[in-house]
């Protein structure tokens, strides 16, 4: 336990973010400006900047071209190794992303390379170990972690870079002031889930939009299908840019009750083919789609005139994720506010999907589920959690800052978790005689819960993936597309380290005298973690809105006629 306690109380160091244009514009700046904005300047408490120094920033961008260089050299040293493991075309594919790496950050080419991350890892044998792989290969699989902001904000410590005020701002000054910092923050997590939630237009232009695509699915003659909504609107967890889930199921065929699956079959996928089609012939109510194909197939189409995400999937039921989902919201305090705010901040970054190597919106939830429930839980087995969490104190906006030290900190190469075991379990390597025969004996004893566990194994090439138990389906890994999990963390170590600063900015500001008080910023609290996407989604907010207003009022006239 002691060797275990050392190794989870690890932390990482605290990075920085880097700008290169910044770097280059501060290197053309001519030197006399240059030395004068170096210079310090005495000033009232107001907001720190975080502008790096010049030498700093400089010896960062030459740093990003050397790597990419190195891996450059390194991949064509490897080249006859690498296209004997992953063919020509991947290798080809690879080194167009290196060459791409001298021009570009590495958070701005995350995404391509985590599709490039799946088809590597799906092209080696399931064998093959990391330490056999090429230096470059290698390199590549076992990738460090970058900041990536959100969608259309490199930099918010500028209001203007925000553009409006966010709606969610708690003014620290005014007619009900703020005593800590810490309660302004909460204020902000209150107000801001308050402004995530649908209002009844919203939600009446998605129970239309619903209406009409279910309308659209039977009349494309599918047969023995049908057609039910699932996921986050069934259990209030919708928000204005949640995709709508439709499932399709085949009533006619037998569900394995226990295991809660239904295998996927040719029809299901040539029923979604057909409703695919027919989305397509009709480009004036839906966008034009394709079928990603899969161990579930899925439809991603859009309502063109409310800007509504519709997604058709040929998955199994999903009544039991429901019953766990509804029942934590009940059980754990604070979880629906964190996970709003978590959830929009991977989805401002382009993280929030699971083929693009993120949680998933159900796995993102139960991930925080599980910390916020091992944050209150009074087992000794807990223990060690609190000695890198930090005191629990019992407020959202100190179960957001322990939740991405969480995220940050834990060591994902050793431990994994469970929700309902409620303690840290260590990983395990299948194939062993040893895992084997727990496995079995769990299953003797009828202890499913602990047979997941066994079962969840540490990945040879990727042991740094999210392992995490599925309490509605002890055998599934929710974190078993999680490529993007060293990105995440190292956001959330950022966001942490901001948030930390921006909070001890604001209390210097708030201990002054009311004199000398000059509030430069920061524009929000939650700036760094959610961007601008009040202003990303006012308009399509605006537009369904208005749909659903218009249509409801619609049907009123026309009940009111025909009385």
């Amino acid at each position: 336990m002691q060797s275990s306690r050392l190794v989870w109380q690890q932390t990482c160091p605290s990075p920085r973010a880097f700008n290169p244009t910044k770097a280059l514009a501060a290197f053309f700046v001519a030197p006399s400006r240059r030395a004068s904005s170096l210079s310090p300047k005495p000033r009232v408490p107001e907001y720190p900047s975080f502008k790096r120094p010049l030498n700093l920033t400089l010896s960062r961008f030459r740093g990003r071209t050397i790597h990419a260089k190195e891996l450059q050299v390194q991949l064509k040293t490897d080249e006859v190794a690498v296209e004997q493991l992953l063919g020509r075309h991947l290798y080809d594919a690879i080194r167009r992303y290196t060459d791409k790496m001298s021009m570009k950050s590495r958070s701005a080419l995350w995404n391509e390379h985590m599709g490039l991350l799946n088809k590597v890892i799906h092209a080696l044998p399931s064998n093959t170990s990391l330490e056999a792989l090429p230096v470059a290969l290698r390199d590549f699989i076992d990738y460090k972690g970058v900041n990536i902001y959100p969608s259309g904000v490199s930099d918010v410590t500028s209001r203007s870079r925000l553009g409006s005020e966010p709606p969610w701002t708690v003014p620290i000054f005014g007619e009900q002031p703020i005593r800590t910092p810490m309660e302004a923050l909460n204020c902000e997590i209150a107000n801001f889930t308050k402004w995530m939630e649908l209002t009844p237009a919203e939600q009446e232009c998605r129970r239309l939009v619903i209406h009409e695509m279910l309308g659209f699915i039977e009349a494309a003659g599918i047969g023995e299908f049908q057609t039910e909504p699932f996921g986050s609107g069934r259990i209030g967890l919708g928000s204005p840019q949640s995709d709508i889930d439709l499932r399709l199921f085949n009533s006619a065929e037998a569900i394995d009750v226990q295991n809660n699956t239904l295998p996927s079959t040719k029809r299901s996928r040539k029923a979604l083919r057909r409703v695919m089609e027919r989305i397509n012939k009709n480009h004036l109510q839906w966008a034009s789609c394709q079928l990603r194909p899969g161990k579930i197939p899925i439809i991603n189409t859009r309502h063109e005139q409310t800007g509504v995400a519709v997604q058709i999937v040929a998955a199994p039921s999903t009544h039991r994720q429901q019953e766990v989902s509804e029942r934590y919201l009940e059980e754990v305090p604070h979880l629906r506010s964190i996970y709003s705010v978590l959830h929009t901040a991977l989805n401002m970054r382009g993280m929030g999907d699971v083929w693009k190597g993120g949680p998933g919106s159900y796995g993102l939830f139960i991930w925080i589920a599980t910390i916020l429930r091992l944050m209150k839980s009074k087992s000794p087995a807990t223990d060690i959690v609190y000695a890198f969490a930090g005191d629990i104190n019992d407020s959202a906006a100190h179960y957001l800052l322990e939740c991405l030290r969480f995220i940050a900190r834990f060591p994902f190469d050793d431990f994994a978790l469970s929700p309902q075991l409620m303690m840290p379990i260590a990983k395990h390597n299948l194939g062993q005689e040893e895992t084997e025969s727990k496995i079995k004996t769990c299953l003797e004893n009828d202890d499913p819960i602990r047979a997941g566990m066994w079962s969840i194994s540490r990945k040879r090439l990727q042991p740094y993936m999210l392992c995490l138990q599925d309490p509605a389906n002890p055998s599934s890994d929710l974190g078993l597309k999680s490529n993007a999990v060293k990105h995440i963390r190292y956001i959330a170590e950022m966001l942490v380290s901001r948030l930390e600063r921006d909070l001890q900015a604001v209390e210097k500001v708030m201990s002054s005298p009311p004199s000398d008080r000059k509030l430069l910023g920061p524009p929000s609290f939650l700036a760094p973690l959610v961007g601008n996407c009040h202003e990303l989604w006012k308009n399509q907010r605006v537009q369904a809105e208005q749909y659903g207003m218009a249509t409801s009022q619609g049907n009123d006239l026309l009940a009111f006629r025909s009385q």
